[in-house]
């Protein structure tokens, strides 16, 4: 029997996680599109193997969405040491990341290093999937910066300092801080500070190619792609911690899940003096451009994930100048037309006001309302509001 997708997948950069009936994971992927690329799985591949073999063990699909390609890739290499899943082959052993950091070299001089590990306190740039281009750029800002400096000790400079490698730490008469300055430079690079550098760069290739050097132009285009990728993957600030909640809940067994979440469920009902188990809420926002072209929206999120068969956007239709409490009215009001769609908590962006318009509506449901700058919820058990702050009861 030929095996389909049973989720919708959207067309944006992210990662893809194949389990089986254990719920266990047996592949990891990461795609610029994933809608396409998990679809891939599920035509006909004779002369593939793997595809072959998750065809067989797939059972179901998760998915994490991500800001970039980037992004994903260095989910991907995470997931994959993270859970070890058995059709996958790289990034299952050894540490897959390169670091750029800055601390003290031999010679107890401040220094730029690639490492595989964050084992020290210092400031760390990465982390870096691409280990030849990082090498690459680590050695090309050590040789344009002249930072490769050695440990030894003579007088007139060693052979790396007179063919331009090392910046004379072997000398006595070394300038120490024009050496800490060019590492500062350094430092302004990696901080995103690129685009008068890029364009240094793109200004000596056009040299090169000007004077016939073809060697050293082709030497340099290799570096500022290395540079350019460096700067792409420092530009993504990425850190596993961002996807903890997407991770949870796409790597952990379906029962443990829908446990955890019940739990949720159970301390929001308590701390809002709510009836039953918290499983579905529906969100409710009003946005408008100068007064006017008023637009309502609902999004609705089932266990803690985002339901998007069940997001609504609206257009105001009995409005034509501001009016967030009618306008919230009606968009409420043609959401549950069908009112087998109820969820079990509305949860609205406004304040005590907001709550009331809503309330003569379904006086039976169970609203909150949310005033984001006083960080303040409002229900109908809670007139006066619960004060939010990081030490709220949920969680606990």
């Amino acid at each position: 029997m030929e095996k389909t997708i049973n989720k919708i997948i959207p067309t944006l950069p992210g990662v893809y996680l194949f389990k089986d009936a254990q719920d266990i994971v047996v592949y990891i992927g990461k795609a610029k599109s994933l809608r396409p690329r998990v679809q891939s799985y599920f035509r006909k591949n004779p002369n593939d193997w793997k595809v072959d073999m998750i065809q067989q063990e797939y059972a179901d699909l998760d998915f994490i969405i991500t800001h970039s390609e980037t992004e994903a890739m260095l989910l991907e290499a995470e997931l994959i040491q993270r859970h070890q899943p058995r059709f996958n082959t790289m990034f299952k052993t050894g540490q897959p990341f390169l670091y750029l950091t800055f601390t003290k070299g031999k010679n107890g001089f401040p220094a730029l290093k690639i490492v595989r590990n964050k084992r020290r306190r210092g400031t760390y740039f990465g982390p870096f999937l691409h280990k030849r281009q990082a090498r690459g750029a680590y050695q090309f800002l050590l040789h344009t910066f002249q930072l490769n400096a050695c440990n030894k000790k003579i007088e007139n400079g060693c052979l790396d300092y007179h063919i331009g490698n090392c910046p004379g730490t072997c000398k006595s008469d070394f300038d120490m801080a024009d050496y800490l300055f060019r590492l500062e430079l350094v430092k302004e690079v990696l901080r995103l500070k690129d685009k008068q550098f890029v364009v240094r760069i793109k200004e000596q290739l056009k040299e090169h190619n000007k004077n016939l050097a073809f060697e050293k132009a082709k030497r340099l285009a290799e570096y500022l792609d290395n540079v350019g990728l460096i700067f792409d993957t420092i530009r993504t600030k990425y850190k596993s911690e961002k996807f903890a909640d997407e991770i949870f809940a796409a790597t952990t067994p379906a029962a443990h899940v829908a446990q955890v979440h019940a739990q949720v469920g159970d301390e929001l009902s308590r701390l809002l003096d709510l009836k039953g188990t918290v499983r579905t809420i529906d969100c409710f926002d009003i946005s408008h451009f100068q007064s006017r072209f008023i637009v309502g929206s609902c999004v609705r999120f089932t266990d803690g994930k985002p339901d998007k068969n069940k997001f609504r956007r609206f257009k105001i239709q009995s409005l034509t100048q501001q009016n967030d409490y009618a306008a919230l009215q009606e968009i409420v009001s043609r959401r549950y037309k069908d009112q087998s769609e109820f969820p079990d908590l509305i949860l609205i962006d406004g304040g005590k006001g907001q709550l009331s318009a809503v309330q003569q509506i379904f006086p039976n449901m169970q609203i909150v309302s949310l005033a984001k700058r006083e960080e303040r919820l409002f229900s109908a058990q809670f007139k006066d509001g619960i004060k939010l702050s990081v030490a709220t009861d949920i969680g606990k």
